[in-house]
């Protein structure tokens, strides 16, 4: 996910949560957990059933540690779908009052996670935005993979100032 971190940055991040010699097997956080809880359940699933009685009764007699991805899963699905109502509740044009709204989407080329997302992000803030000024751009930064910030924090740096001025 990320080509040019180090090994030691990478022992950094993994240090605490590192499933092996003596770290607790059941620690549900961390980066080499987090994959596990992007969601991948239907919303009926996700913000539906996990909402009836019976579902709760059952969560609490096997115990709530077993549901923690599913939970996991819910909370960034909830997270996601504020940001879409938010992208839709943006009007632009002169009954608004916004001119223009500017959106830049930046990507590290190497990413192997998330390639296909830039453009499907793109597309999806485009589609909310009701003016052809406001569509998004967007860049890939080269070197970079999952973690641009950290990576290329010299070329984000430099996207930001651009994109302000």
């Amino acid at each position: 996910m990320s080509p040019s971190a180090s090994r030691d940055a990478i022992r950094g991040y993994v240090a605490p949560f590192h499933v092996g010699s003596g770290a607790n097997p059941k620690a549900k956080s961390g980066v080499l957990r987090f994959a596990q809880i992007v969601p991948g359940f239907p919303d009926m699933v996700l913000f539906t059933l996990r909402n009836f009685f019976v579902w709760k009764i059952f969560e609490g007699w096997v115990g709530p540690e077993r549901f923690s991805y599913l939970n996991g899963q819910a909370a960034l699905a909830k997270t996601d779908s504020a940001v879409r109502k938010f992208w839709r509740k943006v009007k632009v044009g002169e009954k608004s009052g916004v001119k223009g709204i500017n959106v830049l989407i930046a990507f590290g080329q190497d990413d192997p996670l998330l390639a296909d997302f830039k453009e499907l992000l793109q597309n999806e803030i485009g589609n909310e935005l009701s003016s052809e000024s406001a569509k998004p751009k967007s860049v890939w930064i080269d070197g970079a993979g999952h973690y641009p910030v950290e990576e290329k924090a010299e070329v984000i740096a430099k996207l930001i100032v651009d994109f302000i001025n």
